[in-house]
């Protein structure tokens, strides 16, 4: 089981439920008592909805992940012996909860759920295997690691979302997820694999990673204020630095530090929304 829970990237969990945090407060600040609703679907957005993104993940992309840098050491690439035993774990973890979302999600909400894990399904399963058509990875990923925040957003506040705030989200995890796909340049490309990085090179998709971040920084100061600009730098400066570096261990050496980073400012951004 800890082979199990390393598959669902423990420290990638806050790109779900960062959102889903995110969105349940951002209209009227936090809401004292929270429905029963609310704590069930804060722990689909742990392990159930990671397990779910990064093992149908690891199970289509053996052949790129044996020849990836990243998967020695900092992940890991998943023997086939153990495919049986993960799709029984995704299952088990994932269908009590979809049951639950049809029970007792308002159509808005279970609308948004649906996308929710068709985006975590398709992104890496065939047909669509959106991960190896170049910019539709990022686009599917764009609008996955938003999605868990619309849905608590539409559940506890009977509405859609802010379409502006969608956008900002959307920019900013597109480039979240095309910056990732950097230290992967070199192993994709030995596999077959097209993405925006390995279309675009290391520099262009670096460029359009800072335009994106730029942009959903303004985007996020019309909503939080100045605080969107100051991460929107810091986003911004990491792009840039990573443009001097050479080689895809030493992109990855900063890759690294995102998740750290965007915990912080999620619970900085979480903390102002509050009070």
């Amino acid at each position: 089981m800890q082979k199990i829970l390393a598959i669902s990237r423990p420290r990638f969990w806050m790109y779900t439920l960062g959102p889903f945090l995110v969105g349940s407060v951002s209209l009227f600040g936090f809401p004292y008592h929270f429905p029963l609703e609310f704590f069930v679907f804060l722990v689909y957005f742990t392990f159930p909805a990671n397990i779910f993104i990064y093992g149908i993940n690891d199970i289509y992309d053996r052949a790129t992940d044996m020849l990836n840098a990243k998967k020695q050491g900092y992940e890991q690439v998943l023997k086939p012996e153990y495919d049986g035993m993960l799709r029984t774990v995704i299952a088990l973890s994932n269908i009590p909860f979809w049951i639950y979302a049809v029970v007792v999600l308002p159509p808005v909400a279970l609308i948004l759920f649906a996308v929710f894990v068709f985006l975590s399904w398709q992104y890496s399963a065939p047909p669509i295997r959106a991960k190896a058509v170049p910019f539709l990875d990022s686009i599917f990923s764009g609008f996955l690691y938003i999605v868990p925040g619309a849905v608590i957003w539409a559940f506890l506040f009977n509405a859609w979302p802010p379409m502006l705030a969608i956008v900002g989200g959307f920019l900013w995890s597109f480039a979240m997820h095309a910056y990732s796909a950097v230290p992967d340049i070199q192993a994709d490309r030995e596999a077959g694999i097209a993405t925006g990085a390995t279309l675009l090179g290391k520099q262009g998709i670096l460029a359009v990673c800072a335009i994106l971040y730029a942009l959903a920084g303004v985007i996020g100061a019309m909503y939080v204020g100045p605080f969107a600009y100051i991460a929107g730098g810091i986003y911004v400066a990491l792009v840039g630095v990573s443009m001097y570096k050479k080689t895809p261990a030493e992109v990855l050496g900063i890759y690294k530090l995102f998740p750290v980073i965007n915990t912080v400012i999620g619970g900085v951004l979480f903390f102002l929304l509050v009070v």
